[in-house]
């Protein structure tokens, strides 16, 4: 069981590294709004300004992916663990492996009612 508390505990650092990268980013982001204000005047700086911010944006959605994915990965290790568990009666995982799935339907639907929403924002900003 140890080999597994290492492994979820290197996917929780990782998990952790790349929330750090998005809070950097959101600091850019905020930074670059301030300086904005301030340049608002100079249409060329403002374009290489908001060019950097949605590159910062893109790069922020790619890392929520990326976190997806290690807690994808999280959530594999913790059922190997507890399927392996002879302590673990089976209607008790059976409950676990339950709430795993209702909890992965329930994110799944809110992640497609997102995109949904920011590909008919996209659709619609392109009509202007």
């Amino acid at each position: 069981m140890d080999n597994i508390q290492d492994l979820e505990n290197q996917l929780l650092t990782q998990i952790r590294n790349l929330l750090s990268q998005i809070n950097n980013y959101v600091l850019q982001l905020q930074s670059l709004n301030e300086y904005e204000k301030n340049i608002s005047g100079n249409p060329y700086n403002l374009y290489n300004y908001q060019m950097q911010e949605i590159n910062n944006l893109i790069s922020s959605m790619k890392l929520l992916i990326s976190i997806l994915e290690s807690i994808k990965d999280y959530i594999t290790l913790y059922y190997k663990e507890i399927s392996g568990n002879p302590y673990i009666t089976p209607n008790i995982k059976i409950e676990i492996i339950g709430q795993i799935n209702n909890g992965i339907k329930e994110i799944k639907s809110m992640i497609d009612r997102l995109f949904v929403e920011i590909e008919i924002l996209t659709n619609n900003l392109q009509r202007f």
